[in-house]
């Protein structure tokens, strides 16, 4: 039993939100440096095409026939200006960078994700989820100094961001600062009550100061909230464990097993198929 014990209690902590990316992804680095050079080449271009014909030019998918290069995009926030773009031109293009940045984020690339967000911040200042965004992004990166800032000001913007309000909790919790972490969290679930990602985050903050079956209250609420939240089934699986309920705790993570691998989540699939397999070691 003690072989497996530290194993199992270093996998209690598995984050069910993004990872760390410490490199952007090889077909993005490939031929970065020479898009660069190009730079005022293409901004030159992209001028010219967007002030002949705005409203057929596509701001957000397409300069040059490289919309993934980060630095080419970044300098085209240079033209909104001089295109005369209205508020309400700008607010749904800081939408449309706010997106696509959570997919360059979700998919690993980096530079191309905080070039978006930033992007999004300059064309629209008031728009509090760009903001949030970057704060995780910042906190994968380690710069928690630049997370919280985003936080913070993701809050200012709007008080009843929820999802910001958990974010800044993680954060809180990382750093050890607890009465801080627990109040964010209380309030996401103020603020949403159905906010099952909140519920998640309380239970794997209680759970890191061992108190159980208040972590089990926050999974269970989870699970009811989001019966296919992977995450919730594996962390309610290691309270099962820590209470001795081996046949649950199996149960649990069988499911978010099974669940991560029909939604493609590396980050729950591979603890928890460890978990489960020291416990069939454990018989």
């Amino acid at each position: 039993m003690k072989s497996h014990l530290f194993t199992i209690t270093t996998l209690c902590f598995i984050s069910t939100g993004f990872n760390s990316h410490a490199d952007v992804q090889n077909n993005f680095n490939h031929g970065y440096w020479e898009q660069s050079e190009n730079w005022s080449n293409s901004r030159v271009s992209f001028r010219l095409k967007a002030l002949e014909n705005p409203s057929s030019t596509n701001l957000v998918q397409n300069i040059d026939g490289n919309p993934r290069n980060a630095i080419n995009y970044n300098g085209r926030g240079i033209l909104y200006s001089e295109l005369g773009l209205d508020d309400r031109e700008k607010k749904g293009l800081a939408i449309s960078y706010n997106d696509r940045g959570m997919v360059f984020h979700r998919s690993g690339e980096i530079e191309n994700a905080l070039a978006d967000y930033n992007q999004a911040i300059i064309l629209d200042t008031k728009f509090a989820k760009p903001y949030n965004n970057r704060g995780i992004l910042y906190s994968e990166l380690g710069e928690n100094e630049k997370a919280l800032a985003d936080y913070n000001q993701a809050i200012i913007l709007d008080t009843n961001y929820a999802i910001a309000y958990n974010s800044r909790g993680n954060l809180y919790s990382a750093l050890e600062e607890k009465e801080k972490a627990l109040s964010d969290y209380n309030q996401a679930i103020i603020l949403d009550p159905n906010y099952a990602i909140a519920y998640n985050s309380h239970g794997t903050f209680y759970n890191k100061l061992g108190e159980k079956e208040k972590a089990l209250y926050d999974y269970n609420q989870a699970i009811i909230l989001n019966p296919e939240f992977a995450g919730a089934y594996y962390g309610r699986g290691f309270i099962y464990y820590k209470l001795n309920n081996i046949s649950q705790s199996r149960e649990d993570f069988k499911k978010a097993i099974y669940l991560s691998q029909q939604q493609n989540n590396m980050q729950v699939h591979v603890p928890a198929v460890k978990m489960l397999q020291m416990l069939e070691q454990l018989q």
